[in-house]
């Protein structure tokens, strides 16, 4: 039962040092401060739920998104962790219209052929 205890609290202590890592928008470290608690305690989702915003504001859409599923498995009724999925979703869907809409031209392709053959030597 100590154990359990001092795991929950060094989960608790990686949770709060984490989080003040993002509030400062420093998401490498508080990144790695929620993986060491998750590491801890991998089935937590609070603390995936925290990855995948970390992972969303560094506009890593699909690692967002597997936090995001991951924690609304183990938390269906969490509105947070379905709120963060939405956004995700709703991110990816934009991305894939505007990368449908960049078409080339065959005068852009003659000119990317050019550049790889002749600048880009």
């Amino acid at each position: 039962m100590d154990q359990e205890q001092s795991i929950e609290e060094q989960v608790k202590d990686k949770k709060r040092i984490g989080d003040e890592f993002y509030d400062k928008k420093e998401y490498p470290q508080a990144l790695q401060t929620y993986e060491e608690a998750l590491h801890l305690l991998p089935d937590n989702p609070i603390l995936l739920n925290n990855k995948g915003r970390i992972k969303y504001a560094l506009h890593q859409y699909l690692e967002a998104l597997k936090c995001f599923q991951r924690a609304v498995e183990l938390d269906p009724n969490s509105e947070n962790v379905v709120k963060y999925n939405y956004n995700v979703v709703l991110s990816l869907e934009k991305l894939h219209a505007q990368l449908s809409q960049l078409v080339y031209s065959e005068q852009d392709e003659q000119l990317i052929q050019f550049c790889n053959r002749h600048v880009l030597k």
